[in-house]
């Protein structure tokens, strides 16, 4: 899929927003037929088109006649277990629930097989995750951007009594995503646990992905206050250009007096710093002694971390560095299973989304090779083919 999906959630962001938005781009009955595939009773839903300050969107409201039940991620796993689904579906509601398990058994000092999902344990938020995740199957799982999200005051009213706002779930799940403080509104709980994980597990960008709009959906929120709409824009854009393009640093040194065994530990430091790439060069220098030449690839805007690494870690007085552009394929990341062991791939892709390059993380590789006793070129080997079938697969929607 050419397009990618941004999601505008300045007046908040929450599961039956992003239902309410995503669902009227795909047929809504096939996704609450695979719902009711799980071993859950005695629940409805219904959509309704409501006006949020004025603006039509929809709202996806489920009914549940089961009693207060607060699950444990085991009791999540074993419903998921039962039901027959594509796996990449699995996957993403399976890794919702425990990057949410994760950030309530941190905020909360247990272990994670301990927490209870309360509130995100109930009937009408599995139901919520779950949509998203065949709904994000459904449309080809594109790459996500949001906008920045409201800091709001306040606070809620939770199993462990009152909460400051955002809920400190919710505020740990969102590290690494721009926020803002609104001057007035929107007001109460804007972004909620459930809404914040699906941005987290599905590892979505922050800022607008520059191009043209193609189609805009709403999602409501179960509130309708006076002041502000209270709802989710959805937005699918075609990116504007075919290659991502940014500037970068190249610093270079020539050192003829450096102790050979030292320069894995330069580049491993540069490396952990954020450059790009490091690397060393054999080379003859002045009056022809062997030297060797340090090249290092960065971001700008780290060039004095690297100065302070090359000085420390190198026998060199100076080095020199020029300044240059480069055109990189927009990249992401998705997490495949080998025998149950996570390993990060990555994928790069030209501005239709069409997949050129996928790459598994050696690091992660060499890890679970360890772990499982394998040889890493059998691991590198088992990670691609999972991606491959994730990716490529009849039933992926690509």
């Amino acid at each position: 899929m050419g397009k990618v999906l941004y999601l505008d959630g300045r007046y908040g962001l929450s599961g039956d927003m992003l239902l309410g938005a995503l669902s009227q781009w795909v047929e809504w009955d096939q996704v609450v037929a695979q719902l009711k595939k799980l071993p859950l009773e005695n629940w409805t839903v219904e959509t309704q088109e409501v006006l949020r300050g004025g603006i039509a969107a929809r709202q996806v409201l489920f009914s549940e006649m089961e009693a207060e039940h607060h699950r444990h991620l085991r009791d999540i796993e074993q419903l998921l277990s039962e039901v027959d689904w594509p796996k990449s579906v699995v996957q993403s509601t399976l890794k919702i629930f425990r990057i949410l398990a994760e950030a309530e058994s941190t905020v909360h000092g247990v272990p994670v097989e301990k927490v209870h999902f309360h509130e995100v344990g109930a009937l009408d938020s599995i139901l919520d995750i779950s949509g998203c995740a065949w709904i994000y199957h459904l449309l080809g799982e594109p790459r996500l951007y949001v906008s920045l999200l409201p800091f709001t005051e306040g606070s809620i009213k939770t199993q462990h009594g009152p909460m400051p706002l955002p809920a400190p779930a919710t505020l740990y799940l969102l590290r690494g995503f721009k926020l803002y403080r609104p001057e007035r509104y929107p007001q109460g709980e804007a972004v909620t646990p459930t809404g914040a994980a699906i941005l987290a597990a599905l590892e979505a960008n922050s800022g607008f992905p520059n191009g043209q709009i193609e189609q805009v959906a709403h999602g409501a929120g179960a509130r309708n206050p006076a002041e502000y709409p209270n709802l989710l824009r959805a937005v699918w854009v075609t990116p504007e250009h075919q290659f991502e393009r940014d500037e970068i640093v190249v610093v270079e040194a020539t050192i003829d007096d450096q102790d050979t065994r030292v320069y894995p530990v330069v580049i491993e430091n540069l490396l952990e710093v954020g450059a790009f790439d490091a690397s060393v060069l054999p080379l003859i220098t002045k009056k022809g002694r062997p030297g060797y030449l340090l090249r290092v690839v960065a971001p700008v805007e780290i060039l004095e971390q690297v100065s302070q690494v090359i000085f420390a870690e190198t026998t060199t007085l100076g080095f020199s560095f020029h300044r240059r552009q480069r055109i990189v394929l927009a990249r992401r990341f998705i997490t495949v299973l080998v025998e149950g062991h996570p390993v990060q791939v990555k994928i790069g892709e030209d501005r239709w989304g069409q997949i050129l390059n996928v790459a598994p993380e050696f690091t992660d590789c060499l890890q679970v090779a360890k772990k499982l006793g394998w040889g890493v070129k059998t691991v590198l080997a088992r990670a691609l083919a999972e991606a491959y079938c994730r990716l490529f697969s009849a039933d992926s929607g690509r």
